[in-house]
């Protein structure tokens, strides 16, 4: 076991506080201490060859380049390594010998080192700076650069190209990621990450006010650069996140003097969104503004078919709902880069927005009751907004030593919310054909949610002569929830409306969590390394207003990683690592209050639900050749107190949905990728993940298994049609599901795209069609002790979007430069 609860009868004291930080600094440095004694800084060793890699147009690093050393008497492969995140590598421990190296990378032209020769006199090689032009290819007598890969593998991520994706334009960043490796997308667009939805969104890095889905719903994917995937981050992330973290980095502009880009799009059936980003960048600072803006309906058609036994009498109920949801998110970032030196820069941010969900949900309901035979038929209806108003602001001071890679990072982030969830129902008992009314009951909901929260993050790196690294951090994260909530109904006579003091209730939430790290990294016979530890003492305080008692948990909790690469051949690449991850209860699955919907549905939360906790195994291998790529992974992982979502019936016949700790799951699969260029013309990415799933859970005292075989594809074609035109097909399969209580139905469907580029690239126009041939449905069935559930929902399609984009001053994002169609760019972000 890596957690332990402590018992603190004094509140929190300074003296307390250092005590803490002083402690896990203490068991992280002994720990890195203990696992490689004698690292000597100033520790030079024989037989180094070392240099850096970079773009020859850009003049920009290139991260995870491969670096083959081969033997000048039988060109055998001695060793390599792939370069850092600045494109630094270094190789040590070379016997005598004479050399040469070869340096390459996916879109480049690889490059040829020769004449390295270790001996006495001269043990180590600073070759300087490797340039890597860009591979060139004849397209209908028309020079182009070659197109970079949809998706790239890295030693501890996937890294998702979204400009590439023109099924992606004009939608959100979760439509982009609907057709990519380890991302599985349902009806309503809520996404898992093999299988999961507990995953962490980072923005550049820093974390979003939103949760995960909801922040990838409203972010516009033409904002967006490009997508990191990272299932097993290391101990300098957060350790949040069962199943990893999605970090997404926003489009920049590299050049000189004032850039930007401005795209507008229009869809069927009130679908609209724009979006820009403007820059203007001098020797000394960079300053930069973006905005977005989207209004999107969509038109889902719903179906729930249930029933519960209450005492002797089964109730029947079907009910059908002709939805319209609609997002409404807007966006405004202002900042500047001031580069106070030539190794110091200070970043100051801040960007405000609104993320807004509204949903309208009439319904007709048909219930019958047996052995007593009663029939009755309602209209319901049910208008729901939620959503509020965010503010971040951010202060990053970057300063790197004299020593190269040597370096200290201080980041500030203090974040606000103001929003809430409001809901009115109207039940209306009706005649037979549904149109006179017989009887009306009216209700209301109102949360209303304020938070504060601050982040104090520090992150040094310490680079060694042999190449090796230490970094060590810490983070402080302090976080307070007001949430008020206000059930009300309405007198059927007077149509006044009384708040109902059973139902309405108060809630503060406060939580404080102190975390230090510590990673390793080196090269030790041939094989990259990187191992860490991560250690957090969480302080939460839950106080429910009308309540009987207070709710507080504190804990220390242990999280190690490891990372190990090994490169084969210069094409060939073997990686494995382990990390471990835990889900925290979001503080709307705490209040303890019930939360109705209808007459017969409450949604309750549990404060003494605790967190869960993921072990996370993987191992991959990567081939890249003259057509692309070829990339396995296998990956296992295992739940302990996972998060349950159980359906039980009180004693009044009122179902009641709350979330505990029940369930222990496994899963472990496999996930084939590759990326094939057969022509100038036509290039094709295909991935497929098969993996099995074992839940095994104890509900309402009845202890149960499930499992399943699941797997789902993906295949994306693009086609250049002319020098300035593509077309692209994608097409997805998601396999059906089994969960705690139940299973899910399988998904497909099929999207096309076709863009074309103006006026020497400044002007883009791409047209998307979603859902093509009107296949996606969604589906799923719950059982439970005197209760069956099957919901279907079949989503608006096809849906039509076009979108106009235009570059300011030839506006270039970083590591973009090919001459290929950039369908999209700018924006806001939350």
């Amino acid at each position: 076991m890596y957690s332990y609860d402590v018992k603190f009868y004094n509140s929190c004291t300074m003296q307390k506080f250092f005590y803490i930080i002083i402690t896990l600094f203490i068991a992280n440095f002994s720990f890195a201490s203990s696992i490689f004694p004698g690292v000597d800084p100033g520790l030079a060793v024989k037989g180094v060859v070392k240099g850096k890699v970079e773009a020859k147009t850009e003049k920009t690093a290139i991260e995870y380049a491969n670096i083959a050393i081969y033997s000048a008497v039988d060109s055998s492969l001695v060793t390599g390594t792939i370069t850092s995140p600045e494109g630094v590598f270094q190789i040590e421990n070379l016997k005598p010998g004479k050399y040469y190296l070869v340096a390459n990378f996916i879109g480049f032209e690889k490059q040829m080192v020769e004449n390295i020769e270790i001996s006495q006199n001269k043990a180590v090689w600073d070759l300087g700076t490797i340039s890597l032009p860009e591979a060139i290819e004849n397209l209908d007598e028309v020079v182009v650069a070659a197109e970079k890969n949809q998706v790239m593998y890295q030693i501890d991520k996937k890294v998702v190209n979204i400009s590439k994706k023109m099924d992606a334009v004009g939608g959100s960043l979760a439509n982009a990621l609907e057709n990519t490796p380890s991302v599985q997308v349902d009806a309503e667009g809520n996404i898992t990450v093999r299988g999961s939805s507990n995953f962490t969104v980072l923005i550049d890095g820093k974390p979003s006010n939103l949760s995960g889905n909801d922040a990838l719903k409203q972010i516009p994917a033409s904002a967006v650069e490009n997508v990191e995937i990272i299932t097993n981050p290391s101990a300098k992330y957060d350790p949040d996140g069962t199943s990893g973290i999605i970090n997404i980095i926003m489009k920049k502009n590299v050049q000189s003097g004032l850039n930007g880009i401005v795209n507008i799009s229009a869809g069927t059936r009130d679908k609209y969104a724009g979006d820009f980003n403007l820059n203007y960048r001098t020797s000394k600072a960079n300053f930069f503004v973006s905005g977005s803006y989207a209004d999107r309906s969509m038109h889902p058609v719903s179906t729930i078919d249930n029933y519960t036994i209450f005492q002797d009498t089964t109730r029947f109920t079907f009910m059908k709902s002709d939805r319209v949801h609609r997002m409404l998110p807007y966006s405004f970032k202002l900042g500047t880069d001031l580069y106070l030196s030539e190794k110091t820069t200070l970043t100051l941010s801040g960007d405000y927005g609104h993320w807004g969900f509204e949903m309208f949900n009439p319904a007709q309901i048909i219930e019958r009751t047996m052995p007593v035979t009663t029939e009755q038929y309602f209209l319901n209806t049910a208008n729901s907004k939620m959503g509020g108003n965010y503010m971040n602001a951010n202060v990053v001071l970057d300063h790197n030593f004299a020593t190269k890679g040597h370096k200290l990072l201080t980041s500030l982030l203090y974040s606000n919310w103001d929003g809430g969830n409001y809901s009115e129902i109207s039940e209306q008992e009706m005649d037979q054909n549904f149109e006179q009314l017989l009887f009306e009951k009216k209700h209301k909901t109102d949360q209303d949610d304020k938070s504060n929260e601050y982040r104090l993050k520090l992150d040094y790196t310490l680079p060694f002569a042999d190449g090796s690294k230490f970094e060590a951090g810490y983070q402080g994260w302090y976080k307070e929830i007001d949430s008020k909530y206000e059930y009300q109904d309405q007198d059927p006579d007077t149509k006044i409306w009384s708040t109902n003091a059973e139902y309405t209730n108060k809630m503060n939430f406060k939580q404080n969590i102190q975390a230090v790290y510590a990673t390793y990294s080196g090269l030790l016979a041939g094989i990259s390394y990187q191992a860490g530890l991560r250690t957090e003492y969480t302080d939460r305080f839950i106080n429910p207003e009308n309540g009987t008692k207070d709710f507080k948990v504190e804990r220390f909790d242990f999280f190690p990683t490891l990372h190990l690469s090994k490169q084969l051949t210069e094409m060939q690449q073997l990686q494995a690592s382990y990390s471990r991850r835990v889900n925290r209860p979001r503080e709307w699955i705490l209040n303890p209050f019930p939360r109705y919907t209808d007459k017969y549905v409450s949604e309750q939360g549990n404060p003494e639900l605790l967190p869960e906790f993921t072990d996370s195994y993987e191992l991959s291998y990567l081939h890249n050749f003259k057509l692309g790529f070829v990339s396995l992974e296998g990956y296992y992982k295992q739940t302990s107190e996972a998060f349950t979502q159980t359906v039980k019936m009180r004693d009044d016949g009122v179902v009641v949905v709350t979330t505990e700790n029940l369930d222990k799951n496994y899963s472990m699969g496999g996930e084939l990728s590759t990326n094939l260029r057969f022509a100038t013309w036509f290039n094709v990415f295909a991935s497929a993940n098969l993996y099995s799933y074992h839940v095994e859970s104890a509900i309402a005292g009845v202890e149960a298994t499930a499992q399943s075989i699941n797997s789902d594809f993906v295949l994306n074609s693009t086609f250049t049609i002319m020098k300035k035109t593509r077309l692209q097909l994608t097409g997805f399969y998601n396999a059906p599901k089994v969960t705690g209580q139940g299973k899910q139905s399988e998904m497909y469907g099929m999207n096309m795209s076709l863009g074309h580029d103006f006026f020497n690239n400044k002007f883009s126009a791409v047209l998307n069609v979603r859902d093509v041939f009107q296949t996606q449905k969604f589906s799923f069935v719950a059982d439970a002790p005197n209760l069956h559930t099957a919901f279907t929902m079949k989503m608006e399609s096809p849906v039509v979007m076009l979108t106009l984009s235009y570059k300011i001053n030839n506006y270039k994002q970083r590591k973009s430069e090919d001459n290929q169609t950039d369908f999209g760019g700018g924006g806001g972000m939350m």
